[in-house]
């Protein structure tokens, strides 16, 4: 479900890893494209808190865009991106839901046609609401790059409406 905020007043929390290859897990091998995560790579489950995978309470509130450079979520995820994109052998693996492609129907965002992509690479637990039912453990997404020179970087992010504290189906904790 698509949420009607715009990106940066809505998230709440965003954090950033970057690591050497010797401390980093290796790529899964997966071809490259849109595939389906629970058969090809069925090792990898995010769940944002539980799973240990990210420090909640090092997760820092960030704006969509702001004036300046590298203080915002746009300017971060760009530099990443464009770093990758010239770094041949780079690939960036974005673990979320595919929607599209809508056909004749250009992207909210970039007006490419068809609109086709992935969304839900955020948190996809702790809601209440109109959201309550995009509610699941072990279902967050995440974006993360394996770059050509033996780093990465991943990027985790929640909406400030979310919770941390959930049950074992992902369900805000009164």
């Amino acid at each position: 479900m698509q949420r009607t905020q715009p990106l940066g007043d809505s998230f709440d929390g965003y954090q950033e890893a970057q690591d050497r290859a010797e401390d980093a897990p290796s790529p899964p091998q997966i071809e490259g494209g849109v595939g389906d995560a629970d058969a090809q790579v069925s090792a990898i489950v995010f769940k944002i808190e539980r799973g240990g995978l990210v420090d909640t309470k090092a997760m820092t509130p960030v704006p969509a865009d702001a004036t300046g450079t590298t203080n915002d979520l746009k300017d971060k995820l760009e530099s990443a991106v464009v770093a990758a994109m010239s770094m041949e052998g780079s690939i960036i693996y974005a673990f979320g839901s595919r929607w599209g492609p809508e056909e004749n129907k250009p992207d909210q965002y970039f007006k490419f046609v068809p609109g086709n992509g992935v969304h839900d690479i955020h948190m996809n637990q702790g809601n209440s609401g109109q959201y309550a039912q995009d509610n699941g453990a072990y279902q967050d997404g995440a974006l993360m790059i394996a770059y050509a020179d033996n780093t990465w970087r991943a990027f985790f992010f929640a909406f400030q409406s979310q919770t941390f504290d959930t049950d074992d189906q992902g369900n805000p904790i009164a």
